[in-house]
């Protein structure tokens, strides 16, 4: 009884799928397997392409201040304040080279994003505003915050592929190459009273260069004639250097104190991840060109690739990573690392020649 429904419902749905379904890849002659895989690849040998994204940037370090407020005389309400980073523009640009007897493809393709964003606060009457790293201190001189970050990040990726055919309807690209990644962050914030005669601001500036060997898989499967469901993911092992310095300020009536945090250079290890999913279509014009436009939604991270140092104004036991300075605020610093992410819509147009 359970085979007779499951050839019902095949027998249902072939024809559905042969209405709908499209060839996107050249099928060798005889072929009727739908999970046959065969070595195929298209008959153009070279594409080019240029995508446009509108991608947000995500780390989990931007907190930088506290709102204290006293809604009555034994209570104490405070609120972290964050920066929310917006959308940015950035692009990838990208070249792929087709070697037809071995079916295979060399691909090269560079992105770039540079964003900024900002937040503050302000407070009013007994209320204050502090830094991050002195909750529960009461520097109640300090009534407006102003933070900002700004991010440069690039990515160079060369990769060398197997072209495939799954069945009718699929193509796919199984590839393997190396990966090269650049990233900054640079993080502001600013604390002044009222009158602007007390100032307290933190800088802090952290990079990462590294490269290493990644993977990954891209894939389109034909919905109806031009038009293709397309899905990719890549995951890389990246090595590099990974270097910060800090400095913080305080200016009370012109006299200023200054004091500056430089961490050595250490090697970090960045696993990283990226995945596509959109629709593309693709024509031909110019008799001996093939054009394609897609549009989709990416999404890439990158694991422990930001490395900041955070004052506390508490005590913290001496361990591995955390500096510890005596004195009359007992102050302590601790190395903290967090993620990287980047995610947003892409809009690509791809020519094959």
């Amino acid at each position: 009884m359970q085979n007779k429904k499951l050839l019902l419902v095949a027998a249902f749905f072939a024809p559905v799928a042969t209405m709908f379904g499209g060839r996107c890849c050249e099928i060798k002659k005889g072929c009727t397997d739908p999970l046959h895989v065969l070595a195929s690849s298209p008959a153009h040998r070279f594409e080019v392409y240029g995508s446009a994204l509108a991608l947000k940037p995500s780390t989990s370090n931007l907190h930088y201040a506290i709102e204290t407020t006293q809604p009555s005389e034994n209570a104490t309400c405070r609120k972290v304040d964050e920066i929310h980073p917006s959308y940015h523009f950035g692009f990838d640009l990208g070249f792929k080279t087709i070697f037809h007897n071995e079916h295979t493809n060399l691909m090269v393709n560079y992105e770039h994003i540079n964003a900024r964003s900002s937040s503050k606060g302000h407070v009013s009457g007994e209320d204050y505003v502090s830094p991050i790293f002195q909750s529960g201190y009461n520097d109640s001189d300090f009534k407006k915050a102003h933070a900002s970050v700004r991010f440069h990040f690039d990515e160079v990726n060369l990769d060398y592929g197997q072209l495939l055919s799954i069945g009718n309807h699929v193509c796919a690209n199984i590839f393997g190459g190396v990966s090269f990644m650049r990233l900054k962050q640079n993080l502001c914030h600013v604390f002044t009273s009222e009158d602007q005669s007390i100032e307290r601001s933190t800088s802090i500036a952290t990079r990462f260069i590294g490269a290493g060997p990644q993977g990954g898989i891209e894939a389109r499967y034909c919905l109806y004639k031009g038009l293709t469901l397309e899905g990719k993911g890549v995951s890389a092992l990246l090595i590099g250097r990974m270097k910060d310095a800090a400095e913080y300020e305080r200016e009370v009536s012109e006299v200023e104190t200054t004091q500056n945090i430089k961490v050595c250079a250490r090697t970090q290890v960045v696993p990283a991840f990226l995945g596509k999913l959109g629709l593309s279509y693709e024509f031909e014009f110019c008799s001996d060109y093939v054009g394609r436009v897609a549009v989709g939604y990416q999404a890439q991270e990158y694991l422990n690739a930001i490395q900041s140092v955070e004052i506390s104004d508490e005590p913290i036991a001496i361990a591995s990573g955390f500096m510890r300075r005596q004195g009359p605020s007992n102050v302590a610093f601790q190395r903290t690392l967090s993620n990287f992410a980047l995610s947003g819509a892409y809009v690509t147009l791809e020519v094959g020649f």
